[in-house]
């Protein structure tokens, strides 16, 4: 009558480090002819108990209630079970001590109530910055929607990503990995992260098979619609969106612009302008930016997209919308026209180890013409004029690139004179002279990794990353087809490599999506060496890539 309701560990001494976990069940592990009304369960210290309830589920399911005394947990159940009936019970891993460790693993207990408990298993890893805490979901029949069934069998990986669903009837299933954000077993559009195996799932009788999944980001289904449109300054006009967009999806040609006088009606006195260029914002990715000839004398412009199949994207393929038709915004005849500059550019003065072939990133204000650019950029060996290219990727971003690798461990200066530099409407830039210098690295010091990429199920085409401690890429490579690959020129370090076979060939990952279901493609991390460790001026060789089998 007089314990803590919910007790607590006593303060002092050397920090707790050591994760939870269960260590004692009233009933043993993969008990026959079960039963019973309740099972207990002792932690091997004191626990956040909501946690615990939250992440306490049975299948296949079954009304249950809990009640606590000091670490140990009875759970009652509020009906008897069906009879002949493989039950797993699993405690998940979202709970922690008072000292913040979360257990390694999830908890299963599996019994029957039958004489006969189901020995099929399947089993798999998940991968991904959002695979933490994360179910996994399965379902018998192939027709299963996770947006309105709950799953007929699932379980919480581990701090890990590993997991295992064992006591299965030998079979085929559909499988997904769901970050249930909201506890409810169903998966839940743009609200939970998800992944898709890159095969049919299936336990088997005497092999258990290992599959990998990739989690991605929730999946954006939402229209991106048009805010407010406005006139920044002379010549432009800035489009507020309702998220970030796609710069890639973002042309002139999407939009249409009409100049109005006083008492003028849009459909027979406006006169149309043309854009001279369109773009995302670079200081605000969730606004386009629209140039026009600073000529155009008018008191307001109405502002229409095209109805055409193209128009402007967010990231998820999102189309933008803007239910009104057109919008009119007013001119300020004060306003003056904007100098557009260089804002930003990813080379540093003096750096050392720039790669034979790497490539400057510039950022202007405004549109750039990349031959415009290419006038104004002039990258030297001492008094010899080494060739480059210019890229202009997304209207205001423009990449310069050497036309051929650099030499090694020779210092170059690249100097941007902007006073040549005009926007789409004819605007100088701001006038000034970048100059930096560089020097080349030294590719002597440098290590290389080859091996052999495995795959006795596809064709390719293969990407192959290097993922270094910090979880950023160090380089990629493409191969067309199974064998041989290289990366050279890699500093030393320790890296992780990873394969996929980019089947639709779009040249990134393709995660596979749940409505309708379409398996992932199929990928390795890690190769049979694991963790491959790169020194100063090695060559690391037999490194060996095996994809799995789908």
């Amino acid at each position: 009558m007089f314990s803590c309701a919910n007790p607590l560990p006593p303060g002092g001494g050397p920090k707790d480090t050591i994760p939870p976990e269960i260590i004692n069940s009233s009933l043993k592990n993969g008990s026959l002819q079960v039963s019973v009304q309740s099972i207990q369960l002792e932690f091997s210290e004191y626990i956040d108990r909501n946690k615990v309830a939250a992440g306490l589920f049975i299948t296949p399911s079954i009304p249950f209630e809990t009640h606590w005394s000091g670490k140990e947990l009875d759970i009652q159940f509020e009906k008897p079970f069906e009879k002949n009936t493989t039950y797993a019970l699993t405690v998940g891993t979202d709970f922690t001590d008072y000292a913040g460790n979360k257990p390694v693993n999830a908890f299963t207990l599996l019994f029957s109530t039958g004489s006969v408990l189901d020995s099929g298993k399947i089993s798999g890893q998940l991968f991904g910055q959002l695979a933490q805490d994360c179910y996994v979901f399965l379902y018998a029949a192939d027709s299963a929607n996770p947006t309105t069934t709950q799953p007929t069998y699932k379980t919480q990986i581990g701090s890990n990503g590993q997991f295992t669903i064992s006591a299965l009837p030998y079979g085929k299933y559909k499988m997904f990995a769901i970050k249930d954000e909201w506890k409810n077993n169903l998966y839940d559009i743009g609200i939970d992260a998800f992944g898709i195996p890159s095969t049919q799932v299936e336990c088997f009788k005497d092999s258990i098979v290992q599959y990998l999944i990739n989690i991605r980001t929730p999946k954006d289904t939402v229209t991106p619609l048009i805010y407010s449109v406005r006139n920044t300054s002379k010549g432009i006009i800035e489009v507020q969106c309702s998220e970030e967009l796609d710069s890639l999806s973002i042309h002139k040609d999407f939009f249409m612009l009409y100049a109005k006088s006083v008492q003028k009606t849009v459909s027979k006195d406006s006169s149309t302008i043309k854009p001279t260029a369109a773009y995302r914002n670079p200081v605000s990715a969730q606004s386009i930016l629209i140039e026009y000839d600073t000529n155009v004398i008018a008191t307001s412009i109405i502002f229409q997209m095209q109805k055409d199949s193209l128009l402007p994207k967010d990231r998820f393929g999102n189309k933008l919308s803007d239910s009104s038709g057109f919008r009119e915004c007013a001119i300020n005849p004060k306003a003056e026209v904007k100098t557009p500059s260089i804002i930003n550019i990813s080379m540093k003065d003096s750096i050392i180890g720039f790669p034979l072939l790497g490539s400057i990133e510039c950022i202007s204000s405004a549109y750039i013409d990349p031959d415009n650019f290419a006038r104004a950029t002039l990258l030297t060996r001492g008094n010899k004029t080494i060739p480059v290219e210019i890229t202009n990727n997304t209207g205001t971003a423009i990449s310069i690139k050497p036309s051929s690798a650099l030499e090694n461990d020779t210092w170059y200066s690249l100097s941007i004179s902007s006073t040549t530099l005009k926007d789409s409407k004819g605007t100088p830039f701001k006038d000034t002279v970048l100059r930096y210098r560089f020097k080349t690295q030294d590719t002597r010091l440098l290590g290389s990794i080859q091996g052999i990429l495995q795959d006795q199920a596809g064709t390719g085409p293969y990407i192959i990353s290097l993922r270094k401690a910090d979880k950023t890429i160090a380089a990629s490579i493409n191969i067309e087809k199974k064998g041989p690959f290289q990366f050279t020129a890699i500093p030393s370090g320790n890296y992780t490599l990873e394969a996929f076979e980019d089947k639709d060939q779009s040249g990134t990952y393709t995660y596979g999506d749940i409505l309708p279901y379409v398996f992932a493609e199929r990928f390795i991390i890690g190769a049979k060496t694991g963790s491959v460790s790169v020194k100063q001026r090695w060559s690391v060789d037999g490194i060996i890539i095996e994809l799995p089998l789908p």
